[in-house]
């Protein structure tokens, strides 16, 4: 979680403090959402709870942000190769 967050820190069913992720899906780009610390990756299972902390992103952005983020990826290598030489 972080800072300033803390005030959401929330308790669920299975008697663990939820963790906060975030989205890299194309559809939910950089969304955070809480969920259970369990049930992922340990191989407990956990309680399957899973919440939108973030609002969901307009149309809009969805479509440009990724185009956005490729641009700046290719931007990046460019330079670097410029740098390399």
């Amino acid at each position: 979680m972080e800072i300033g967050e803390a005030r959401h820190a929330q308790w669920y069913n299975c008697g663990k403090l939820v963790r906060m992720q975030t989205s890299w899906t194309t559809s939910n780009l950089w969304r955070r959402f809480l969920v259970c610390p369990k049930s992922k990756g340990n191989g407990e299972k956990g309680c399957k709870f899973f919440q939108w902390f973030d609002a969901e992103m307009c149309e809009r952005s969805k479509s440009l942000i990724p185009g956005l983020l490729r641009k700046i990826d290719r931007v990046e290598k460019e330079n670097a190769k410029i740098r390399a030489k």
